[in-house]
């Protein structure tokens, strides 16, 4: 049983594994009531809401877990024209 003082980062380090369990290695996670806990993040806001923290806290985390699908920066593209209209 994970508890509030454990953190949201076991959390995550349980939902990482569970995603990438080797053969043979299963990860099963849960709420109090019996409902299971799936590896797709974006789904579980009532977990994370557990240890007062939301998607957005977490996303740097989870996308390096690979449990959310890493955000397009758009900063770091640069253009090949120097004037360009849109």
């Amino acid at each position: 049983m994970l508890s509030k003082t454990e953190g949201v980062m076991l959390l995550l380090f349980l939902l990482g594994l569970k995603k990438h369990a080797p053969m043979g290695l299963s990860v099963t996670l849960s709420h109090e009531d019996g409902v299971d806990i799936s590896e797709v993040l974006k789904l579980e806001s009532r977990a994370l809401a557990f240890f007062d923290s939301d998607l957005e806290a977490v996303r740097p985390i989870a996308e390096d877990l690979g449990l959310l699908t890493k955000r397009l920066d758009l900063a770091g593209i640069q253009s090949e024209v120097a004037d360009g209209y849109f």
